[in-house]
C-alpha cells in the first residue's frame, strides 16, 4: 500500500511505502499506527507474533530488539519517537516528546 497523506515527513515528496513491525499489546505500536492513520498515511503492518513476520524483522533489522520499528521506502527511520519527529509532531508540540 502506498501512503499518500501528510507531506510533513521530511525528505519525501511523493507516494511512500510505509512498513511497521508491531506486536500484540504494544502501546507504542498502537500509538505509532494512530499517528499514521491521523495523517492518512497507509501502511503495511507486520505482527512479529507471526513466525514469518519475526523472521522478516530479524532479517531486515538485525540487532534491533524494540518495537515498533518503521521503514519508509525501505529506509529504517526507527520507532515511535522517530516517527513523531518525521511527521513534525515534536515541532508542533514545542519539542516535547510524549
Amino acid at each position: 500500500m502506498l501512503a499518500q497523506g501528510s507531506r510533513a515527513l521530511s525528505g519525501w515528496n511523493g507516494p511512500m511505502r510505509i512498513e511497521i513491525f508491531t506486536a500484540p499489546s504494544c502501546g507504542s505500536c498502537d500509538s505509532a499506527k494512530a499517528i499514521l492513520r491521523e495523517h492518512r498515511l497507509e501502511f503495511v503492518e507486520f505482527d512479529i507474533a507471526s513466525p514469518a513476520s519475526m523472521a522478516a524483522f530479524r532479517a531486515r533489522l538485525p540487532g534491533v530488539r524494540s518495537i515498533p520499528q518503521i521503514l519508509i521506502d525501505g529506509r529504517h527511520i526507527g520507532g515511535y519517537e522517530e516517527l513523531r519527529l518525521h511527521v513534525g509532531l515534536d515541532e508542533v508540540d514545542g519539542g516535547a516528546a510524549s
